[in-house]
Formats: structure tokens, sequence, C-alpha cells
């Protein structure tokens, strides 16, 4: 009985570390639910900029895959989830998105091609991130192949926008030839 009842506190002990995992202090899930069905983490790191720590982002995939071409093109359901470690305010995080959009226009053709955000589309986006992030702050970008590409913020559906060319150029701006940030990128795609 007694070992039994060591055994049981033991892997309650233990479930929590499976649960999750832990980047830039960030506790990540190993799962996330995406149109009903769960999405595995791919892989997950930080993003930097200069030398600040501006988030902890992480990409759900419904099988793993290293081919940053594969997930862009894919229609399939996914996820990215962005974790912020620090306070920015909301211009910042739209002239981000600008930038991002720009770099995975201007792709080079190669592994990930290029990727042109309809404008219409674009604005929508950038409309959703009206208010400055906190630290704490979470954003799920998620593409639904039936709906489109959904915005949350800490768990508040902002909008959805339709089409799979957009939710290619949105997945670009991370998994693009020019991606916001190469550590980050090689993270998702579990490396």
């Amino acid at each position: 009985m007694r070992k039994a009842l060591i055994a049981l506190m033991a892997a309650a002990l233990l479930a929590p570390a499976a649960a999750a995992r832990d980047v830039g202090g960030v506790d990540i899930p190993e799962t996330l639910r995406v149109a009903g069905k769960d999405l595995a983490l791919n892989g997950a790191g930080i993003r930097t900029k200069v030398f600040f720590k501006v988030y902890a982002g992480a990409l759900y995939l419904p099988g793993p895959s290293s081919s940053a071409a594969a997930i862009v093109a894919s229609d399939g359901p996914m996820a990215i989830r962005l974790h912020f470690l620090m306070d920015v305010d909301a211009k910042s995080i739209q002239d981000a998105w600008n930038e991002g959009f720009r770099a995975g226009s201007a792709g080079s053709g190669g592994s990930a091609g290029s990727f042109e955000a309809p404008a219409d589309k674009v604005s929508r986006f950038n409309a959703c991130f009206a208010e400055d992030s906190r630290k704490g702050t979470i954003y799920d970008i998620v593409y639904d192949p039936a709906e489109g590409t959904m915005v949350k913020i800490n768990g508040v559906v902002k909008d959805v926008i339709p089409g799979a060319d957009f939710k290619k150029a949105v997945f670009a701006i991370w998994l693009g030839d020019k991606p916001a940030d190469k550590g980050l990128k090689k993270g998702l795609l579990g490396g």
C-alpha cells in the first residue's frame, strides 16, 4: 500500500512537467486545440530584438515538421502562440507585423517562397493589435482551413480573416525566407 502511494505521488509530481515545456520562463503547453483537433507542439523559441527578449513563441501542427516551406504552404490547421515577456506598445507591434509582411512579400522565392498579403487583410490583422501588449499577454494566431486566420488575445477572439493566401503571409512572418528572428524560426521548426 505504501509503495503504491509513493508511486502515485511521484506520478503526480511528474505530470506537470510532461504537460508543458519551459521556454524563457514561460510554460508552453504541449498541445493546443484548433478546429476540434489537438495540435502538437512542433517547436518553440524566444523572439529577441536587439538584446531584449520580446516573447516566447510556439508552433503547433497536426504532426511534426522541420520544413518551413511545407508548413507555410500547408492548408491544414496550425497555430502560433506568442507569450509576451515584456511590455510592447501597439504601434511597435503593428510596425513589426508590417515589417514581417514586407519581408514575406519580398522573399527570395527560396525554401518558403514569397507571399503577398492583401492590404485590406493586413489592415484587419493590425486592427486586432490596437492595444499595448503587457508582460504575460498571450496572442494565439490560429489557422482553421474552414474559417481562416483567427487572432485571439488572452483567449478573446479579435477577428477571423479568411483565405489561405493570408494565412501563408502571416506564417511567413516567422517561417519565411526572411523571418522576424532566425533563432526563433529554428526553434519553431524543432531545432
